[in-house]
């Protein structure tokens, strides 16, 4: 790097779209000129981890928000557990499904009967594919809700909310 002036670097993320700038004080030859392709190797390293990092981090964010998103229509299965052993069936399910608030992460909440679980098609950009989905399954044990699992072809198991793995 130049022994004096300014380096800056930045990450800008907007509409689905990353975009990294590199800012100097001084001119960016002066950069090469002061033995600068070291500062430039760094920065493309940096790079090449933090972009796959950034886009990981959004894609569990999103689905954490997804998850967090259907808070009320698990608390009505668990209820609906607790109180009759049994899921409920797929028409009360589905209309509960129904209610569930769709936003920037959801486009559609779908009751599915079989295997029994809520399918999230979630909205595609930010490391998922459009119309990716979420599915969240109720883990029923001797007529007691044990929790919830989730499952999507479209992203690794590591990147899953945590409250349902």
């Amino acid at each position: 790097l130049p022994e004096s002036g300014t380096v800056g670097f930045a990450l800008d993320y907007a509409d689905g779209r990353l975009g990294a700038s590199v800012a100097f004080e001084n001119h960016p030859g002066d950069l090469l000129y002061a033995g600068g392709m070291s500062g430039l190797a760094t920065v493309g390293i940096l790079m090449a981890v933090a972009v796959p990092a950034y886009h990981e981090y959004l894609t569990r964010t999103r689905l954490a928000t997804a998850f967090a998103s259907t808070s009320k229509f698990r608390e009505r299965v668990a209820r609906h557990v607790a109180e009759q052993g049994r899921l409920p069936d797929s028409e009360t399910a589905a209309d509960w499904a129904d209610t569930i608030v769709l936003g920037p992460e959801i486009a559609g909440a779908v009751w599915q009967a079989n295997p029994p679980g809520l399918r999230l098609i979630l909205t595609g950009g930010s490391g998922l594919t459009a119309s990716a989905d979420l599915t969240i399954s109720p883990q029923i044990e001797n007529g007691r809700l044990a929790g919830w699992a989730c499952s999507s072809p479209a992203v690794e198991d590591t990147q899953l909310p945590e409250g349902c793995r």
